[in-house]
């Protein structure tokens, strides 16, 4: 939760029309580091939260988290002596959320990675903060999943299917 007695670590001022603040609890963090709380400023207007309240973001991806997110590109593995799914996507600029959903032919959704739990009464993804990948353990061989990857931020989402025939 942002504390908004803090001073902001970070600040960039050089729009007329807006401007940015970072924070921080480590006074030490880059910019690429992965734990930072934006807001953006409009100037004579309001200021938006980068949107999660919590330290999640880029200082240096500050402009893209306010910006629709791209679409995430996908790719995989398969493990057949370990029966597991190995499912990975290179990180989408200004998206630290992704939500991923998991389902095989029969429109069963696997909603526990690691351990995979068919379920259709819960058809909610799984939220992944700062992470890009993921191992499907206990899949079928000869079935065909779909992997849907969803790349989150205030401005909204942007979502990659592949199917996948173990």
């Amino acid at each position: 939760m942002l504390n908004l007695n803090l001073v902001y670590l970070r600040g960039d001022t050089s729009s007329s029309t807006m401007s940015y603040y970072g924070y921080n609890n480590n006074p030490s963090a880059l910019d690429t580091d992965a734990t930072w709380l934006i807001r953006k400023v409009d100037i004579g207007r309001t200021y938006y939260p980068s949107g999660f309240e919590s330290y999640e973001s880029k200082w240096s991806d500050r402009a893209s988290c306010f910006i629709s997110p791209s679409v995430p590109s996908l790719t995989y593995s398969i493990n057949s002596g370990t029966t597991s799914l190995y499912v990975s996507w290179s990180g989408v600029t200004g998206s630290s959320r992704y939500n991923v959903l998991v389902t095989d032919l029969n429109n069963y959704v696997i909603n526990y990675f690691d351990n995979a739990t068919w379920n259709t009464r819960n058809p909610n993804p799984v939220l992944l903060v700062n992470k890009t990948n993921f191992v499907l353990s206990g899949i079928y061989t000869g079935n065909t999943y779909s992997v849907s990857v969803s790349s989150i931020n205030v401005a909204g989402a942007s979502t990659s299917t592949i199917y996948i025939k173990t």
